[in-house]
């Protein structure tokens, strides 16, 4: 009996073994992925479902992974629907990818995970890798320009390695930096400029360390319910960049070059000599009509015969002395390859563009490694590292060296006389250099080739990271990064330059360097039940330090024998100012947590909370807590929809959030003290001052932001559109308050006052053609309304001056309108000599008649008021001109904003063009007043005299011997603007519609290639910045001179200026 029940427990065992056996058997299937063409596509992600395991299809589109034959393989990638695919007993696979046209498949990086494009409820918009590099410019905030609704890029330079000011929904602070937090592979990095110890900034943009090349997509997170799982630094929006990852099982060579030429747009038309002449003579003499009324001991007096002086001596543009044509090039080399456990990536980058300035450039190496590994079916462990090393040669303009340097050498060129030889040590009219604002004209070129204004710097982040699954749907990240940063500025300005001349030598030198500690540990899980509910949940906690530290030194007055060895001999200096060192640090600490649940795929839920204690705020206002709550509704899986055959998705989107703006440096919420030398009786001595009060109640800026949003795609034409509208509220701005200068300092940061930001935003794709022809249309604009609702207790009704850099360039902040107002005077004109009678002495305002007593009434006029000059209004009707006749004379934020791309295509040919524009901004051209009214080198319509002849006595006669330009646009010579007020006499319309780049390419068909033992070859060629349309008489409309971010955008002064380029390239796959 025992045996025979043995037996039976035998065969038992093996019946219940064998079919099991039977249902996981363990195979390899590999297999090729097309495209809608038929042709490879690689890239496309293949996952056990389930799992975390999965592999990449290489170049050739091919793939091979171990499976049981029970597994559903699920294939997915951008822009094409995925698929699910069960083994079962097949070993080999040929899968072709489908376009979706809504995208709706596109997987989306979220922010501590990825999420379906379909089922997002917040204002999330993407960029794929293709659109990152079609600008051909070498960095990805040019990517970005007119690329998505409601991101609004701004030059502030347009010098080679210059930062463009990314705002993302308007401006938010007054105070605080209005940057988007960076996400770059998972590492957030703050937006703001590292400031040197000098006030100059050495910082650079944290995307110039990124290889375009080496980027597989941009996601930016708009609206609160979308950044709120960033918490205290999601305020101002979230760009997260992800880097491209190993594809494929062979290894795959891929390399991209760019070459390209580059010229200045457009030049102010310089004034020759003769012309030059003319206008010296207008300037000194206005009225005299006879040689002998103009006395030989004058200083000017060579002016009095300028056709003969003009025809005697050179001609010289200074504009063309400084400039050249421009080159750029830009090389990637990537080697990717992988099994079904691991993948990697290694490229490196070289990237250089020579300015069209001379001697300026910028240059930038990159270096990246990614590989992932997966040694069990339950564990992945992933390490990322990226380095970039970049040199940046640069030239004095208003942005590049702070404030203190006054004119670069752009309003050197515009005030140079081109009667001087290019070779003159100076380019003065005079023997002796003229003394200008903050610096001397000297020679423009010298100052280009002489002066050595170095920028170096190292940004490097090292991820490294271990995914757990120990159960379905369980997943267990812990993740651990460092981010490196050094910026180093190293000037040296010989006396053959202007500042130079000025310090017989100058010296400095700022070292500033940044180390930045993150660790995350998250943990989520996700689960469906009953085919009609899914959930998943996230929770995690961070903790991220940032340590800052700066050095700053100068010396002057260096003998000429040294002057060689430039910033490298800094002791050779007789002359040298107090060393000025600092270090700061500050920790974030966070919670977080994100809850998702769809209903029947119809209804949707995401709500997020995260606390975050920041070190940088008081005592007890260290912690924030920012919640967020989304809703959406699939329309489109409704009954009474889903078979009307009309749309690929109907959802609305609603959300609300709040998040922060913690943007400002460490330690101002405690009181700081500043020492200071002094003698106590003849004992010198060292004494403390306090340069700061505290403040126990400085906490950070907080945004609450509500969304409504509508997604369409239509089945039968391929359109899809994407609505949005919100408001944002931005409260607790930090603001500057002043105090009593008893106090020892003028003002202190504190809480206060409330900005408001509403917009809408709209996104249309269309393929109004979709077969061998293929014809794609992407369009998007942008309304914003910025207000400032409360100033707090600055002054909730009077205007508020904000600092600017010259006393012609003021900025307003008010209630009741936006962030960004120019204040000033309006202008009627010029004052006319039919406005004046002459006494015999001097001019005299014309009564305009008498008042009801018998008075006569004058016009208002500011005092000593001359013809020539600039006729401001009275705007408030008191018959004077006072300070209180200022009023707001522009607005520096655009109406609307938006882009238009076509791509076309036709077998191996493609052709892009790409316009953005701006609408409503208004630009302070600050370059045509200091060059006009401070000289007279533009040839520009300016305001000349009516000459009269004199009679006997010495008197003029109605006699007009020249017509002059009684009617120009700009003041006269020796009138001008002597009151130096801010007025919009020099406003201009900044609105512009710009072709910003035209692309043609040919890829060469699969089978020609096959005889090269190449996957893909395509080669292209390129024009960027083709040609603005414009009312706008500077370099650029959009520009943003001096860095003031929202304060004064629209000023442009001495910018460096915006170049055309004509590139060639090719990208090719081995």
């Amino acid at each position: 009996m025992k045996i025979i029940l043995q037996l039976l427990f035998t065969v038992l065992l093996i019946g219940t073994v064998l079919p099991s056996y039977g249902q996981d058997k363990a195979t390899i299937i590999s297999g090729t992925i097309l495209d809608e063409n038929e042709s490879p596509l690689p890239g496309v992600t293949i996952t056990i479902k389930g799992t975390s395991k999965g592999i990449i299809s290489d170049v050739n589109g091919s793939f091979k992974l171990d499976v049981m034959n029970t597994d559903v393989l699920v294939f997915s990638s951008i822009g094409n629907e995925t698929q699910e695919i069960t083994v079962g007993t097949q070993t080999t696979l040929s899968v072709t990818m489908k376009p979706s046209l809504e995208q709706l498949e596109e997987v989306v990086v979220i922010g501590y995970g990825t999420q379906k494009r379909k089922d997002i409820t917040g204002a999330i918009s993407s960029v794929a890798a293709k659109e990152i590099t079609s600008s051909g410019l070498g960095t990805v905030e040019n990517a970005l320009l007119g690329k998505v609704a409601g991101v609004v890029v701004s030059a502030t330079d347009n010098a080679p390695g210059a930062g463009l000011d990314i705002k993302i929904r308007g401006t938010n602070s007054i105070n605080a930096s209005s940057a988007p937090l960076y996400v770059i592979d998972g590492f957030p990095i703050e937006g703001e400029l590292d400031a040197g110890a000098q006030g100059e900034s050495t910082a650079q943009s944290p995307l110039s360390s990124i290889d375009p090349n080496d980027i597989e997509s941009i996601d930016i997170l708009k609206d609160a319910s979308a950044t709120a799982i960033y918490g205290a630094r999601g305020g101002n929006g979230v760009i997260i960049i992800t880097t491209k990852s190993g594809t494929g099982e062979r290894a795959n060579l891929s390399f991209s070059m760019q070459h390209g030429v580059q010229e200045m747009i457009r030049k102010y038309d310089i004034n020759n000599s003769a012309q030059y002449a003319k206008l010296r003579h207008h300037r000194f003499f206005p009225y005299a009509a006879r040689m002998d009324s103009v006395s030989m001991d004058d200083p000017n007096y060579k002016w009095w015969d300028y056709e003969t002086l003009a025809a005697d001596t050179t001609d010289t543009d200074w504009v063309d002395a400084i400039t050249r044509m421009g080159k750029t090039q830009n090389y990637n080399l990537s080697l990717s390859g992988g099994n079904q456990t691991a993948n990697y990536l290694a490229s490196v980058g070289y990237y250089k563009n020579e300015g069209i300035l001379k001697n300026t450039d910028f240059e930038r190496y990159t270096a990246n490694f990614k590989v992932t590994s997966s040694p069990t079916d339950w564990a992945m462990l992933s390490f990322n590292t990226r380095f970039a090393y970049t040199r940046n040669n640069g030239a004095v303009t208003t942005n590049s060296q702070g404030t203190a340097q006054g004119a670069g050498v752009l309003q050197q060129a515009f005030r140079a006389s081109p009667m001087k030889d290019i070779d003159s040590s100076s380019a003065n009219d005079d023997e002796e250099d003229e003394t200008v604002e903050d610096g001397i004209i000297g020679n423009p070129l010298h100052n280009l080739e002489y002066l050595d204004m170095l920028r170096t710097g190292i940004q490097s982040t090292s991820n490294a990271s271990i995914n757990l699954t120990p159960a379905k749907g369980l997943k267990i990240t812990i993740l651990g990064g460092l981010n490196y940063v050094t910026n180093d500025l190293k000037y040296f300005a010989p006396t053959n330059t202007s500042w130079g001349q000025l310090a017989n030598g100058l010296g400095r030198i700022n070292d500033h360097k940044r180390y930045s500690w993150l660790n995350e540990n998250t943990i989520s899980y996700s689960i469906d039940v009953a085919n009609d509910h899914s959930f998943s949940v996230l929770a995690g906690y961070t903790i991220q330090t940032d340590n800052r530290a700066s050095t700053y030194m100068e010396a002057s007055n260096f003998s000429e024998s040294v002057q060689q060895l430039g910033y490298n001999n800094m002791q050779a200096g007789e002359i040298f100012s107090a060393p000025i060192s600092y270090a700061e640090d500050y920790a974030l600490m966070s919670y977080l947590s994100r809850f998702n649940y769809s209903f029947r795929d119809k209804y949707l839920l995401t709500a997020t909370f995260r606390a975050d204690g920041s070190s940088k705020f008081a005592e007890n206002k260290k912690w924030g807590y920012f919640p967020s709550l989304a809703v959406g509704w699939k329309i489109h899986n409704e009954k009474f929809l889903r078979n009307s055959g009309i749309f690929n998705e109907l959802k609305l989107r609603a959300g609300w959030g709040e998040t922060g703006n913690p943007n400002i440096k460490p330690y101002q919420s405690i009181a700081d003290y500043a020492t200071t030398k002094y003698n106590y009786g003849t004992t010198p001595v060292t004494g403390i001052y306090p340069t700061r009060t505290s403040n126990a109640n400085l906490r950070w800026e907080t945004s609450v932001q509500s969304n409504v949003g509508i997604d369409i795609a239509l089945k039968k034409l391929p359109i899809s559109i994407s609505v949005d509208a919100y408001q944002k509220l931005t409260n607790d701005l930090l603001l500057n308050a002043d105090i009593p200068s008893s106090m020892g300092f003028s003002s202190y940061l504190y809480n206060s006052g409330q900005v408001e930001n509403k917009g809408l935003e709209v996104m249309v794709n269309v393929t109004p053609i979709h077969k061998k022809f293929k014809w794609d249309i992407g369009f998007n604009i942008a309304f914003n309304r910025n207000k400032i609702l409360d100033l707090g207790d600055l002054n909730s009704a009077a205007w508020i001056d904000v600092p600017n850099t010259r006393s012609y360039s003021t900025a307003i902040l008010s209630e009741g309108d936006m962030i960004g107002l120019w204040y000033g005077y309006e202008t009627d004109g010029l004052w006319q000599q039919s406005d004046f009678t002459w006494n015999g002495t001097e001019y005299e305002l014309k009564s305009l008649g008498e008042d009801e007593d018998g008075n006569l009434i004058y016009p208002a006029a500011s005092a000593n008021v001359q013809p020539g000059q600039w006729k401001y209004k009275d705007t408030n009707g008191d018959g004077q001109i006072t300070a209180d006749d200022r009023t707001i004379i522009g607005r520096s934020q655009p109406l609307h904003s938006g882009g238009l791309n076509n791509s076309f295509q036709y077998k191996g040919f493609d052709l892009s063009v790409f316009l953005d524009w701006s609408y409503g901004r208004e630009v302070y051209n600050a370059n045509n007043r200091f060059a006009i009214e401070k000289n007279i080198s533009l040839n520009v319509d300016y305001w000349l005299p009516i000459q009269y002849e004199l009679d006997e006595n010495g008197m003029e006669t109605d006699v007009v011997l020249d017509p002059g330009n009684p009617n120009g646009r700009y003041p006269g010579l020796s009138a001008g603007d002597p009151y130096g007020e801010t007025h919009d006499g020099y406003m201009e319309d900044g609105s512009y519609i710009r072709i910003r780049n035209i692309s043609l390419g040919y890829t060469f068909n699969k089978e020609f290639l096959k005889k090269l033992r190449m996957s893909n070859l395509r080669i292209y060629t390129n024009v960027a910045n083709v040609h603005t349309f414009t009312n706008y008489s500077g370099y650029d409309p959009n520009i943003n001179s001096n860095n003031m971010g929202g304060l004064r955008p629209g000023f442009d002064l001495g910018s460096y200026p915006l170049s055309r380029t004509y590139m060639i390239g090719l990208n090719a796959n081995f």
